[in-house]
């Protein structure tokens, strides 16, 4: 992966400006010029805060989350026992057993 020495673009980048603001003081440069690199200056003094400055600081909420990972949807329509473990105790009638019935006839006296 390649990598940028930070410190020297700062500095090419800060010499680049003291350049053009000495070109506009001594009137080297039309407003037309002026306007259009004015534009492009703050274009790349921009993309180099947004690429090179940039920070994420770790709080309770990324710690431990890989860099990857969404955040967790609300909004989406959860079935109970979608996430848990095994099978969900029911007190009443589980699935896993039978119920074996007898039907015993009494004669009729």
């Amino acid at each position: 992966m390649a990598t940028v020495n930070k410190q020297s673009l700062r500095e090419e980048f800060d010499a680049l400006k003291g350049e053009f603001e000495r070109l506009c003081a001594s009137g080297k440069m039309t407003a037309d010029s002026r306007a259009l690199f004015q534009a492009m200056l703050m274009l790349f003094e921009v993309l180099r805060v947004v690429f090179m400055e940039k920070r994420t600081p770790k709080n309770s909420a990324n710690s431990s989350k890989p860099s990857s990972q969404p955040p967790k949807d609300d909004t989406a329509i959860t079935h109970p026992g979608a996430n848990s473990k095994g099978n969900k105790h029911n007190a009443i009638c589980c699935d896993n057993t039978r119920t074996v019935e007898t039907v015993h006839a009494s004669p009729v006296s």
